[in-house]
């Protein structure tokens, strides 16, 4: 005889097809509510001979809200097709229907919303098909934001709408109105401060462990990572910054080599690349950054010029200081040539003081308290020590042995700060642009507009205030 608790199996492992895989794409059909019927009816008492209609209109039907949140993740969702709740019929006495349950929707910070295809009504909707024409509809940016993006059908009239003059008696009721049904097409873009940049099995995750309290996964050997991950990193007890570790890039990328590039949309929205190159390749670490930057320049033209760093991971390992001395000396030649558009030096932006026209300097403010300072490393890093604290734009680290974290943490800090000053300069350079173009064509500017309406109703506000102080007794 087979008792209960043998046959059941909960606390069996899923299978690995049922575990759950982070989305960052994803397509849904949404459709809000259907109106509420009006009724038909006329007002029935025992001392009333004929009474007039007296019927309810029904209610309408609910929206489809959505809401970015901090506590969602990813775009991970429970089904595919959703409905707000329906509006109720109308009754007679005048009793309308209620209206419909709004239906919200959770989504992580950064989800760029887009409608495939044309609305159509929610009881004939089909989800668009992908290669529909796309129109986006907003960026939910920030926790809290909102947008309705299928709204509900309208309720139908009961006869008591339709009683004015001689027309007393009346049997018109309406049937409420089909809600709307919207295929929309979400897409994640991770909102970070730093993004890694590197080839696969670069040593990114491992970085990424290092220096926050993420947990990626790590293994030795490539494409390890398949999917973002976030991690916060403290600079000091009071500022934090969070980096973005994203799936390896690959030479050929753009023409769906690896894991392709798709994944590249969540560097869109970090301030700052940081490059991660490998010292133990057999490719040259100067190679590796033309190759990155190419693909991240086939991707979306610009981007391999947003503000950026540069990392030299594994620089424990044999041959790793030759090969560090010869990037050092290549990136020198292209600054001094002008082929690293937004790099940013942080031994300046950190108060330093460059001698050496070759990569290499010296007087940087992170020299002597950074030298010991989360270093752990007593092979190749000790012999990295002063050329790091020195003042060069590379930046040689180990995540393996934790060698040199500390230096590295400053120097994101640093050029964050500085692409941050950069990213409001350059807002404020486009906000004065558009004024002058429109100073120049005569057309008005909306943000001045709604600044002077602004005004003129805290004006009002303020006379009507001191008109009641002056009538008060």
């Amino acid at each position: 005889m087979r008792t209960w608790w043998r046959s059941t199996s909960v606390l069996a492992e899923p299978p690995r097809a049922a575990r759950r895989r982070f989305r960052d794409r994803v397509r849904i059909l949404v459709a809000g509510g259907d109106g509420g019927a009006g009724c038909a009816s006329t007002f029935r008492d025992a001392n009333v001979e004929r009474g007039g209609p007296d019927g309810g209109s029904g209610g309408g039907g609910g929206a489809v809200m959505l809401r970015a949140s901090h506590n969602a993740s990813d775009l991970h969702l429970e089904k595919r097709n959703f409905k707000a709740g329906p509006g109720g019929n109308g009754m007679g006495s005048q009793m309308h229907g209620a209206r419909g349950t709004t239906l919200e929707l959770e989504v992580p910070c950064g989800t760029l919303v887009q409608r495939l295809g044309q609305p159509s009504a929610s009881r004939t909707s089909r989800m668009e098909p992908p290669d529909s024409p796309t129109m986006t509809i907003t960026e939910l940016l920030r926790d809290g934001d909102s947008v309705c993006v299928a709204r509900g059908g309208r309720g139908g009239r009961g006869n008591a709408a339709f009683r004015q003059g001689l027309q007393q008696h009346s049997r018109i009721a309406e049937e409420g109105g089909a809600g709307e049904a919207v295929t929309l097409l979400l897409s994640l873009k991770l909102i970070a401060d730093v993004g890694l940049v590197g080839f696969p099995n670069a040593g990114k995750s491992s970085l990424l462990r290092a220096l926050s309290n993420a947990t990626p996964k790590v293994a030795p050997y490539p494409f390890t990572t398949i999917h973002p991950h976030l991690g916060r990193v403290r600079a000091s007890k009071r500022d934090e910054f969070t980096v973005a570790d994203v799936p390896g890039l690959v030479e050929g990328a753009h023409a769906n080599r690896g894991l392709g590039h798709s994944f590249l949309r969540h560097l869109e929205r970090t301030k700052l690349l940081c490059y991660v190159l490998d010292l133990e390749a057999p490719q040259a670490p100067v190679e590796q950054l033309a190759s990155l930057r190419r693909e991240l320049r086939l991707y979306q033209p610009g981007l391999e010029e947003q503000p950026c760093i540069l990392v030299a991971n594994k620089a424990d390992v044999e041959g790793a200081p030759a090969r560090l001395r010869a990037l050092r000396s290549a990136v020198g030649r292209l600054r001094a040539e002008g082929g690293l558009p937004g790099l940013i030096d942080t031994t300046i932006a950190c108060g330093g003081r460059r001698e050496g026209g070759n990569g290499e300097g010296g007087g940087n403010s992170l020299g002597s308290s950074q030298e010991g300072d989360g270093d752990a490393g007593d092979s190749a890093m000790d012999e990295l020590k002063p050329s790091v604290a020195a003042g060069s734009v590379v930046t040689a680290v180990s995540a393996r042995e934790a060698g040199n974290l500390t230096t590295l943490v400053m120097r994101m800090y640093s050029a964050l700060t500085v692409a941050s000053r950069l990213a409001r300069d350059r807002d404020a350079a486009t906000v004065a642009r558009q004024q002058a173009e429109h100073a120049l064509t005569g057309e008005p500017d909306q943000r001045s507009q709604r600044a002077r309406r602004r005004m003129a109703g805290q004006k009002r506000q303020e006379r009507l205030e001191r008109s009641q102080q002056t009538t008060t007794f």
